[in-house]
């Protein structure tokens, strides 16, 4: 599979949450040559019981029931590790194949969008933020601020299907949301 992003799949071991991702890593094969496509269910799942395991806090979030149920449905965790939070995604992969991240991908019919690109092509038009999924992809987790949770959401955001307008969502509403929905507030 080809990639939009040159990244390198890491294995830390440093703290207990690397751990963690890396004993799922190591349960999944061919990460990187099947893109983990449509695993997100099964591999939260996994994390989740590898973290309960070391009683580790977490929450379990839904992009559609962040920003809205016409964005691309994707599952990603929000782990609580020594007061600090995380944004653990170890499908996040799936939305950077080439073939999937072209301007190709929109399609629209009388002023509605009924198909987008993958998130990844979201980082093609702002190569900024592309440090934010260079960490996700290869370390699987990145340190949740208003930042990073801004760049990880607003990928999302740009895959929403409907009528178009140039809207922006903020770092505080994006954090209010993540907030209302799970059952720690950051």
């Amino acid at each position: 599979m080809e990639y939009i992003i040159d990244f390198d799949i890491k294995y830390n071991n440093s703290n207990i949450l690397e751990k963690v991702i890396k004993d799922v890593r190591g349960s999944l094969s061919d990460i990187k040559s099947s893109g983990l496509i449509n695993k997100c269910d099964y591999v939260t799942k996994l994390l989740c019981i590898e973290l309960d395991k070391y009683k580790i806090d977490y929450s379990v979030c839904e992009t559609h029931k962040l920003i809205s149920n016409d964005v691309l449905g994707h599952m990603f965790l929000v782990v609580y590790v020594e007061d600090k939070s995380y944004i653990v995604d170890l499908t996040y992969l799936q939305f950077f194949l080439k073939d999937r991240c072209s301007k190709d991908m929109f399609k629209e019919k009388d002023g509605i969008t009924y198909m987008a690109p993958d998130p990844g092509y979201y980082y093609v038009k702002n190569n900024d933020k592309v440090n934010v999924a260079k960490l996700l992809l290869e370390n699987g987790y990145i340190e949740l601020n208003d930042y990073s949770l801004k760049v990880y959401l607003d990928s999302f955001y740009e895959t929403r299907r409907g009528r178009r307008f140039n809207g922006d969502i903020s770092a505080s509403t994006y954090m209010n949301a993540l907030n209302k929905v799970n059952r720690k507030i950051l």
